[in-house]
């Protein structure tokens, strides 16, 4: 990435100062003409908190509706 003037993308958890944890989206940039990193950070905590609960719920769904239509088909 260094010199190329590519940016990279990554998802990290860190642990903030009140001890919680939180789910953050960074991007890197190298700057060759100022010869150091930018980062720009975004807290993505509640799209990610979001996509935990539809998959909970998808998944409780399935359970739900796959137990009564397993003993109709049977």
């Amino acid at each position: 990435m260094k010199g190329r003037g590519e940016s990279k993308n990554f998802d990290t958890r860190v642990r903030l100062k009140n001890g919680e944890e939180a789910d953050m989206h960074w991007t890197a940039n190298w700057s060759p003409k100022q010869n150091s990193y930018f980062c720009v950070v975004h807290d993505i905590s509640a799209a990610k908190q979001v996509e935990r609960m539809k998959k909970e719920f998808v998944a409780m769904v399935s359970h739900d509706l796959r137990t009564p239509l397993n003993s109709v088909l049977n």
